[in-house]
């Protein structure tokens, strides 16, 4: 049985490289697809459905995305290295990007975008002029 599961893993290999080489931008177009489905505010319905719920979501999860995008890179760059949330944030991205893109996907990670956003907050405030820090007793 282990034999014969390794040779249907090297025949879908096959199959996947034959349909990435015979049509490169159709796959592209794909994956280009699953990343824009994951990362919508909501479900794309739902948008023309509700959108007096939808504008104010999607205003707000714009905000944080970005948010925690700016504060992954400042990380990156503050630390000169990628750290484990990194890691994390670019597997998951990178494995719904081939496989299975839903918005649910994300949920488990938005508390690491929340971190990053946080982190990002953090960073502009401490540069922000006139602002002090609090100081350890208080």
């Amino acid at each position: 049985r282990g034999l014969l599961a390794r040779f249907q893993v090297l025949d879908y290999l096959r199959s996947f490289l034959a349909q990435v080489t015979a049509d490169p931008w159709r796959v592209a177009r794909l994956v280009g697809a699953k990343v824009v489905n994951m990362w919508r505010p909501t479900w794309e319905k739902f948008q023309f459905q509700f959108p007096i719920i939808h504008i104010p979501f999607a205003v707000t999860y714009a905000i944080l995305l970005a948010l925690g995008l700016v504060g992954l890179v400042l990380h990156a760059r503050a630390t000169g290295r990628l750290s484990l949330l990194h890691v994390v944030l670019l597997y998951y991205l990178a494995a719904h990007a081939l496989w299975w893109a839903e918005i649910r996907n994300r949920v488990y990670l938005m508390p690491y975008f929340i971190v990053f956003a946080a982190y990002a907050v953090q960073v502009v405030a401490s540069r922000w002029p006139g602002m002090r820090r609090a100081s350890a007793g208080g």
